[in-house]
């Protein structure tokens, strides 16, 4: 299954080399596994979720200039945080997710990956007090709370990044993303925290 990410993501340029495949596939088989217990993905088409979801990351490693720090918001199964902390090892991830269960389950995930470079936070985003480079929202229901509250979240010039299914009104500026495992065409929107 995840061979088919791989082909898929060099077709469209994005590289990845082979210490990040595996790690990437042990990921997606630590998905597989913890997803019986804690439904951390769609079970109606776990592998076909997935693929979608680590395609977008894959797209997002490459559109992101480099950075220090990443604060991950309503983490959920970890796919940015993880899969950004495997592909840019020199940077912090901060993966925040409120449910207590699904913070643990994060925590064995990076644990058995053998990533030193991420830190999970069981709490809810607006108790966390970090200033980052990169605030990044996957399918977090705050994100719309977020944008008047950046300066707590992001240093000057930082970029709040969100994944939209449609485009998103100024101050953002959208990016268009085709990922070949959706239906349809989606979008990176950005804001940049300029005061």
């Amino acid at each position: 299954m995840i061979e088919q990410l791989f082909v898929t993501a060099s077709l469209q340029n994005i590289t990845v080399d082979e210490t990040q495949k595996k790690a990437i596939k042990g990921y997606a088989g630590l998905l597989i596994h913890y997803n019986k217990a804690y439904a951390l993905v769609s079970r109606k088409n776990t592998e076909r979720e997935i693929l979608k979801q680590f395609f977008d990351i894959l797209a997002l490693h490459i559109f992101l200039p480099e950075f220090g720090e990443l604060i991950d918001t309503g983490a959920g199964a970890g796919f940015v945080g993880i899969i950004m902390a495997i592909l840019r090892p020199h940077s912090l991830c901060y993966l925040v997710e409120r449910s207590k269960k699904k913070a643990l389950v994060l925590t064995l995930m990076s644990t058995r990956l053998g990533l030193g470079n991420v830190t999970i936070l069981a709490k809810d985003l607006f108790e966390f007090k970090k200033e980052s480079d990169i605030l990044v929202s996957k399918a977090s229901t705050v994100s719309d709370k977020i944008a008047p509250n950046l300066p707590q979240f992001l240093k000057m010039g930082g970029k709040y990044v969100v994944f939209s299914q449609d485009k998103r009104d100024a101050p953002f500026r959208n990016f268009p993303l085709w990922n070949p495992f959706r239906d349809r065409m989606t979008y990176i929107s950005v804001m940049e925290r300029l005061i």
